[in-house]
């Protein structure tokens, strides 16, 4: 089969959803299929085109002249958006014509969403739109632009997937015509990089968090609780990967609590470090604020190490049985600060505490069962169009 993955985001750059393109295309790609991939060329400095482990890898300016530009004074990014609109119509168009894929799979609706739905009035190729968070409960929502796209592309969408069932059940809230054609896909780990990580070398235990530093993971709460209980736990330090907006004001937090030599903010790092990290931790704390899914919990199953995790949307179906000490949105802090001391009167500062429990339900989310489960959808798709056009 022919597949079209077009993504918001791709590498370099770090994340979830980077995440999920990479390894679904890597599986199927090792099951023989052809797989080439459209993205964004942000930023700019990006090349136009490469291989990436062994992918075809295109980037367009997906730009548009949205009006709230104008109303906010951007005027250069009003006239860059009017200025590459056809540009990259017309170089996408190319694409499909030239590649003819089977299946185009757009992650994450973003900036290509546009795009494709005005090239599929034109073409009518099989499209199957996979949902991972933000753009459902987040984008629709600040533009009626925004809210139309969303329904006028999933509208026209042969398949729609979620990375969990509260993702979409959120999204039939707002098209609840999808229904027939959607299905829920949750996202993966590589449970052997996190079973069999190197233990990261650190002078003191630790407790680990990773994640985009956004407000919505709450990293804030975080460091706060761990503030709460730092006097009483003098030999524990705190672990913080990722990089992002919140960066700065997390920097100010730490340092107003006296705290730059016990917490550490160690930027964007890459998945094998994270597993080194997740698998040298005394615990990882999942403190989001809302999540879609949570692969970083599937990640904290597989190193075996004690979690500590908001019971909020997506983690919730991640982590449904593994061994978790959940803490309530409504109480964050008091209930993370309390999980926190109960975990070390029930282990104290043990550095080898491991649940064989967590790694074995982890690998119920290999990679290549998730492959299989889009390579499903697609099938799906493929049929659904022939009988539509019979």
């Amino acid at each position: 089969m022919r597949i079209l993955i077009v993504t918001a985001r791709y590498a370099p750059h770090v994340g979830g959803l980077e995440t999920v393109v990479r390894e679904v295309a890597a599986q199927l790609r090792q099951e023989g299929h052809t797989i080439s991939l459209v993205t964004n060329r942000f930023p700019r400095t990006l090349p136009k085109y490469e291989e990436i482990e062994n992918i075809p890898v295109r980037r367009l300016f997906f730009l548009v002249p949205k009006l709230s530009y104008l109303r906010s004074g951007h005027l250069v990014e009003w006239l860059a958006g009017l200025a590459f609109l056809p540009l990259t119509l017309i170089q996408l168009l190319r694409i499909l014509l030239t590649y003819r894929p089977d299946v185009v799979n757009l992650h994450y609706l973003g900036s290509p969403a546009f795009f494709l739905l005005v090239l599929h009035y034109l073409l009518h190729f099989r499209l199957v739109v996979s949902l991972h968070g933000g753009d459902v409960d987040g984008e629709p929502y600040q533009s009626r632009f925004n809210r139309w796209l969303f329904e006028a592309l999933l509208d026209r969408a042969t398949k729609v997937t979620a990375c969990s069932q509260v993702l979409l059940d959120h999204a039939l809230g707002l098209a609840p015509r999808i229904l027939p054609k959607s299905s829920v896909i949750h996202n993966g780990v590589n449970t052997q990089l996190f079973e069999s990580a190197k233990i990261y070398d650190h002078t003191r235990p630790y407790l680990f968090a990773v994640g985009q530093l956004s407000q919505h993971k709450g990293f804030d709460t975080l460091i706060t609780a761990f503030a709460h209980i730092s006097k009483d736990v003098q030999e524990l330090d705190l672990l913080i990967a990722g990089d992002g907006p919140e960066r700065r004001r997390l920097s100010e937090q730490v340092l107003s609590y006296d705290l730059s030599q016990r917490v550490h903010l160690l930027g964007s790092i890459s998945r094998e470090e994270v597993a080194s990290l997740m698998r040298g931790c005394f615990a990882v704390v999942i403190p989001s604020r809302r999540e879609p899914f949570g692969i970083v919990g599937l990640e904290a199953m597989a190193s075996g190490r004690p979690i500590i995790a908001t019971r909020i949307g997506g983690l919730t179906e991640a982590l449904a049985d593994a061994d978790v000490r959940w803490i309530s949105i409504d109480n964050q802090l008091s209930d993370l600060t309390i999980a926190l001391l109960t975990l070390m009167d029930t282990y104290g500062l043990q550095e080898d505490v491991i649940s064989v429990d967590n790694q074995e339900k982890s690998r119920r989310y290999s990679w290549q069962r998730v492959a299989s489960h889009y390579l499903e959808v697609f099938l799906e798709a493929t049929e659904a169009r022939y009988i539509r056009d019979n």
